[in-house]
């Protein structure tokens, strides 16, 4: 990352690829995999120690220790963000750090309490059962059968689901295991 390109990652401001951090307070590093998650739910982005949410560049390295630290609450989402460091430098001999954080691909990532959070403009929101299902249909991985696929199979009758089989498939989409929230999106789709 250049300054150039640092600069005006840090005018733009916060938005859902760019999270801005002054330094790595404990309250920080506390929440971080919902931030790293939060921008991975999106279309992945940056999270750039040593700039004010006022745009002020005051520059910030990690230490070792702190490295680690982000490092392992990537390792607490669910499923882990592989997550990469880089520092840039700027004038007066400060330099920032920077985390770049993937897109996710197969399933959205959850945070250490197990909640889904994704960006909306620059605030961190979290999705409902109903829009993950919208976050999967959107990136393709749940299919819709068109009208036509439909004709051609025997009509089933939709009929409500019970009590118990709701609290079923509401447990599995909070299990820590992602083949079952997987397998429970798939029985609210069917």
């Amino acid at each position: 990352l250049t300054l150039e390109e640092l600069r005006r990652l840090v005018e733009q401001s916060e938005d859902a690829g760019v999270e801005l951090k002054e330094m790595p307070s404990e309250q920080v590093l506390r929440d971080f995999s919902t931030d790293i998650a939060a921008v991975a739910n999106g279309k992945g982005g940056v999270i750039i120690f040593g700039a004010s949410d006022a745009k002020a560049l005051v520059g910030c390295e990690l230490t070792g220790n702190e490295r680690e630290r982000i490092s392992q609450e990537a390792a607490k989402c669910r499923p882990p963000v592989q997550i990469e460091f880089d520092e840039a430098p700027a004038e007066g001999g400060k330099r920032f750090s920077i985390v770049y954080v993937p897109a996710a691909e197969t399933i959205p990532h959850s945070d250490h309490r197990d909640r889904t959070p994704v960006r909306v403009g620059n605030i961190t929101a979290y999705l409902d059962p109903t829009g993950v299902l919208g976050w999967l249909t959107e990136r393709g991985l749940l299919r819709r059968e068109s009208q036509e696929g439909r004709q051609s199979f025997h009509e089933v009758k939709r009929e409500p689901v019970s009590d118990e089989e709701a609290f079923a498939i509401a447990a599995a989409l909070n299990s820590a295991s992602p083949a079952v929230r997987l397998e429970a999106v798939r029985d609210v789709a069917y």
